[in-house]
């Protein structure tokens, strides 16, 4: 029984996982933080903890986290989030902040919009649909990390 014990703590140590509050997917954990906040604030918080807005690459993971959201927020006014897409940096070209392609996108009716001050990407709940944005404007947001595998345990 000890041998067991001893067996499953070593694999749990060695397997790797999100945080309890995130959604793993891949090689990636997803984390919704729920407070407004603007495009910019964002993009520097995910850096700052280690991650990047979310870069959204297929139908699977814009219903990921479209779902989560749907399931875990009941504020009317926080359902929707910001994306790492924006052409702030690169007028007129839409491109992830994390620097990976730009091949995909689920843009709503009459999107992007041209106007110039809609720079910024935000996901729609429940539809999923996505939206060209006033970087201003005050969003929740995804962060995005990579799934490490802790270290110091080889099995």
């Amino acid at each position: 029984m000890l041998l067991l014990l001893i067996f499953v703590s070593i694999f749990a140590l060695s397997s790797s996982s999100c945080s309890s509050n995130s959604i793993q997917w891949n090689s990636k954990c997803y984390t919704l933080y729920t407070n407004n906040t603007q495009f910019v604030t964002a993009a520097y918080f995910c850096k700052n903890i280690g991650g990047d807005l979310v870069s959204i690459h297929d139908a699977f993971v814009n219903s990921l986290l479209n779902d989560y959201v749907s399931n875990h927020v009941h504020d009317v006014f926080k359902l929707d989030f910001w994306t790492g897409a924006s052409k702030m940096f690169t007028p007129n070209t839409w491109t992830w902040l994390d620097g990976t392609p730009f091949d995909y996108n689920v843009w709503d009716v009459m999107e992007p919009r041209n106007a110039t001050w809609a720079n910024c990407t935000a996901v729609f709940v429940p539809s999923g649909k996505w939206s060209a944005l006033d970087c201003t404007t005050k969003r929740p947001f995804f962060c995005q990390f990579p799934l490490v595998k802790p270290t110091g345990c080889n099995v």
